[in-house]
Protein backbone atom coordinates (compact mmCIF):
# COMPACT_ATOMS: atom_id res chain seq x y z
CA UNK A 1 0.00 0.00 0.00
CA UNK A 2 1.33 3.25 -0.98
CA UNK A 3 1.35 5.99 1.90
CA UNK A 4 2.70 9.61 1.66
CA UNK A 5 4.49 11.41 4.38
CA UNK A 6 5.14 14.63 4.38
CA UNK A 7 9.06 15.98 4.24
CA UNK A 8 10.32 16.67 7.81
CA UNK A 9 13.92 16.02 7.69
CA UNK A 10 17.22 16.54 5.78
CA UNK A 11 17.63 13.15 4.70
CA UNK A 12 13.77 12.92 2.96
CA UNK A 13 14.61 16.82 1.60
CA UNK A 14 17.36 14.97 -0.20
CA UNK A 15 14.97 12.75 -1.71
CA UNK A 16 13.12 15.32 -2.73
CA UNK A 17 16.05 17.11 -4.67
CA UNK A 18 17.08 14.14 -5.85
CA UNK A 19 13.51 13.29 -7.67
CA UNK A 20 13.31 16.81 -8.58
CA UNK A 21 16.57 16.88 -10.64
CA UNK A 22 14.71 13.48 -12.03
CA UNK A 23 11.90 15.32 -12.89
CA UNK A 24 13.57 17.74 -15.47
CA UNK A 25 15.37 14.97 -17.20
CA UNK A 26 11.82 13.32 -17.29
CA UNK A 27 10.30 16.16 -19.16
CA UNK A 28 13.15 16.74 -21.52
CA UNK A 29 10.74 14.85 -24.32
CA UNK A 30 8.03 17.06 -23.76
CA UNK A 31 10.22 20.36 -24.55
CA UNK A 32 9.46 21.99 -27.76
CA UNK A 33 12.27 21.90 -29.87
CA UNK A 34 14.31 25.34 -29.28
CA UNK A 35 14.73 24.13 -25.25
CA UNK A 36 15.79 20.69 -26.07
CA UNK A 37 19.22 21.46 -25.19
CA UNK A 38 18.31 23.31 -22.35
CA UNK A 39 19.78 22.38 -18.37
CA UNK A 40 17.98 23.33 -15.51
CA UNK A 41 20.26 23.63 -12.51
CA UNK A 42 20.74 20.85 -10.43
CA UNK A 43 18.94 21.62 -6.64
CA UNK A 44 21.52 22.16 -4.42
CA UNK A 45 21.30 21.68 -0.50
CA UNK A 46 22.58 25.76 0.58
CA UNK A 47 19.58 26.96 -1.77
CA UNK A 48 17.10 28.54 0.82
CA UNK A 49 14.17 27.25 -1.32
CA UNK A 50 14.36 23.82 -0.32
CA UNK A 51 15.32 25.07 3.74
CA UNK A 52 11.88 26.78 3.02
CA UNK A 53 10.27 22.88 2.81
CA UNK A 54 11.74 21.85 6.42
CA UNK A 55 10.27 25.19 8.07
CA UNK A 56 7.01 24.19 6.38
CA UNK A 57 5.55 27.87 6.34
CA UNK A 58 5.67 28.84 2.34
CA UNK A 59 6.14 25.43 1.19
CA UNK A 60 6.30 22.10 2.20
CA UNK A 61 6.63 18.50 0.14
CA UNK A 62 5.59 15.33 0.68
CA UNK A 63 6.68 11.86 -0.68
CA UNK A 64 5.09 8.63 -1.64
CA UNK A 65 6.10 5.57 -0.39
CA UNK A 66 5.79 1.79 -1.59
CA UNK A 67 6.98 -0.87 1.01
CA UNK A 68 9.36 2.05 3.16
CA UNK A 69 10.48 2.81 -0.18
CA UNK A 70 10.64 6.82 -2.01
CA UNK A 71 8.60 6.67 -5.68
CA UNK A 72 7.18 10.01 -5.55
CA UNK A 73 7.18 13.62 -4.63
CA UNK A 74 4.93 16.96 -4.22
CA UNK A 75 6.39 20.32 -3.66
CA UNK A 76 3.63 23.00 -2.59
CA UNK A 77 4.42 26.72 -2.31
CA UNK A 78 1.79 28.75 -0.69
CA UNK A 79 1.77 32.37 -1.60
CA UNK A 80 -1.18 34.10 0.80
CA UNK A 81 -4.25 31.88 -0.01
CA UNK A 82 -2.56 30.64 -3.13
CA UNK A 83 -1.02 26.80 -3.09
CA UNK A 84 1.19 26.27 -6.13
CA UNK A 85 2.39 22.78 -7.25
CA UNK A 86 5.42 23.30 -8.41
CA UNK A 87 6.38 19.49 -8.54
CA UNK A 88 5.30 16.65 -9.56
CA UNK A 89 7.44 13.34 -9.81
CA UNK A 90 6.44 9.86 -9.56
CA UNK A 91 9.22 7.03 -10.78
CA UNK A 92 8.63 5.82 -14.37
CA UNK A 93 7.43 2.62 -13.20
CA UNK A 94 5.34 3.44 -10.86
CA UNK A 95 3.08 5.79 -13.33
CA UNK A 96 -0.49 4.91 -13.68
CA UNK A 97 -1.28 3.38 -10.57
CA UNK A 98 -3.08 6.32 -8.49
CA UNK A 99 0.59 7.60 -6.62
CA UNK A 100 0.39 11.50 -8.89
CA UNK A 101 -3.15 10.90 -7.50
CA UNK A 102 -2.34 10.64 -4.17
CA UNK A 103 0.53 13.39 -3.95
CA UNK A 104 -2.30 15.65 -5.47
CA UNK A 105 -4.46 14.90 -2.85
CA UNK A 106 -2.18 15.29 0.05
CA UNK A 107 -1.42 18.56 -1.96
CA UNK A 108 -5.28 19.56 -1.87
CA UNK A 109 -5.45 18.39 1.96
CA UNK A 110 -2.25 20.75 2.98
CA UNK A 111 -4.11 23.83 0.69
CA UNK A 112 -7.45 23.55 2.71
CA UNK A 113 -5.75 23.43 5.65
CA UNK A 114 -3.56 26.80 5.23
CA UNK A 115 -7.31 28.27 3.53
CA UNK A 116 -6.14 28.50 0.13
CA UNK A 117 -8.91 29.50 -2.45
CA UNK A 118 -6.83 28.67 -5.28
CA UNK A 119 -4.43 25.86 -6.25
CA UNK A 120 -2.42 25.85 -9.70
CA UNK A 121 -0.47 23.49 -11.20
CA UNK A 122 1.98 24.16 -14.15
CA UNK A 123 2.15 20.98 -17.32
CA UNK A 124 3.74 20.92 -20.41
CA UNK A 125 1.72 21.46 -23.15
CA UNK A 126 2.88 18.12 -24.89
CA UNK A 127 2.32 16.45 -21.55
CA UNK A 128 -1.59 14.81 -22.74
CA UNK A 129 -1.13 12.15 -19.55
CA UNK A 130 -0.87 14.81 -17.06
CA UNK A 131 -2.96 16.91 -17.97
CA UNK A 132 -5.53 14.21 -18.32
CA UNK A 133 -4.74 13.26 -14.88
CA UNK A 134 -5.22 17.00 -13.56
CA UNK A 135 -8.16 17.28 -15.39
CA UNK A 136 -10.13 14.67 -13.74
CA UNK A 137 -8.98 16.07 -10.66
CA UNK A 138 -10.92 19.21 -11.05
CA UNK A 139 -8.00 21.26 -12.77
CA UNK A 140 -9.26 23.16 -15.67
CA UNK A 141 -7.25 25.68 -18.16
CA UNK A 142 -6.47 28.59 -17.13
CA UNK A 143 -3.51 30.79 -18.87
CA UNK A 144 -0.89 29.71 -21.18
CA UNK A 145 2.52 30.85 -20.36
CA UNK A 146 5.14 31.90 -23.14
CA UNK A 147 8.65 31.05 -22.99
CA UNK A 148 11.75 31.72 -24.99
CA UNK A 149 15.27 30.95 -24.14
CA UNK A 150 17.90 33.49 -23.85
Amino acid sequence: MVEVKKVKDEKNLNTVMKFNDELDIAMTPYLPEFLADYKHPAAKADDPYWHEILEGNKAVSALAYLDNNPIGMIIIKFNDKIAIIESLFVIDEYRKQGIGKKLLEFANSEAKERECGVMFINVLIENVKAKKLYKELGFNDFRTTLVKKI
